[in-house]
Order: structure tokens, then sequence, then C-alpha cells
């Protein structure tokens, strides 16, 4: 009867640490893209406000994109793809850039005659 017991709670215990470490995967998941897609507004917002400085000015962002995310820069707009779902944050100003997506980039974003120039992302 007391192996009975025992074998029951190493049942229990392994149950209840495989369940533990799957929800934990999924609550860091989860969180990642949470803070990227709060970063990615903090990007637009930092576009939109350098649209109305002078040509040549020049600011730096670090954002970090999940494997599961990315970011693009079309026309005037910074779109967000997290899990399929496309999200667009209109930045008022034409912009170009690289797409990202998997990693953290070290952004320069520099104001041009043409609107503002995203580079760097490697």
């Amino acid at each position: 009867m007391v192996a009975f017991r025992l074998l029951a709670g190493i049942i229990f215990a392994a149950i209840f640490c495989t369940m533990f470490v799957g929800m934990y995967g999924t609550y860091r998941e989860e969180n990642a893209k949470l803070v990227s897609r709060r970063e990615a507004e903090e990007l637009a917002k930092r576009i939109k406000t350098l649209a109305d400085q002078d040509s040549g000015t020049r600011t730096f962002f670090t954002i970090t994109v999940p494997s599961n995310c990315e970011l693009r820069f079309e026309n005037r707009a910074l779109v967000v793809i997290i899990d399929k779902n496309v999200g667009t944050h209109d930045v008022g100003v034409q912009v170009t850039g690289p797409s990202i997506s998997g990693r953290q980039a070290k952004l320069t974003l520099e104001r041009t005659g043409e609107g503002v120039i995203v580079s760097g992302g490697r």
C-alpha cells in the first residue's frame, strides 16, 4: 500500500511539473509578444516625432522582436505582425527600413527630405 502511495505521489509530481513548465513557457512567449507590441508603439511614436524635425536629425532605438513576430516599414506605416495578426501604426511620414524578426535590433532613425530612413537592424 505504501508503495502505491509513493508511486502515485511521484506521478502526481511529474504531472504537476510538466504542467508548470508548459504554462511558464506560454507565459514567457506571451510576455515577449506584449513587450514587442509596446516597443513597436514606442518606435512609431519616435518616428512620428522625428517627422517634425529638420533633415539630418538622427535618433537611436533598440527593439526586441520575438521569432514569431515581424516588424516592417511600409509607406507611411510601421507594420507589426504577431502570430499572423497584422497591426499598423501610422507614422505620418514616408518611412523605409529593413524587415526585422527574431532578434534584438539597434536601429538608427534619420530624418531626410523624403521622410525617415531606418537603418541597422542587425
